[in-house]
């Protein structure tokens, strides 16, 4: 039983590992969405204004 108990214990904390690591990286494609966003609108808003006469 004491083999059982381990990995038990090790898959208990290898799924919390998982959840940790699945909200960092969802954290981090959030702000990467937001970082290219905000470039396509500052590359939008140059172009606009290089239109300009």
């Amino acid at each position: 039983m004491n083999r059982i108990t381990l990995w038990k214990t090790k898959l208990k904390a290898a799924k919390a590992e998982l959840r940790i690591s699945v909200r960092e990286a969802n954290a981090a494609k959030r702000s990467l969405d937001r970082i290219k966003i905000t470039i396509l609108e500052l590359e939008a808003k140059i172009a606009a204004h290089m239109e300009k006469p």
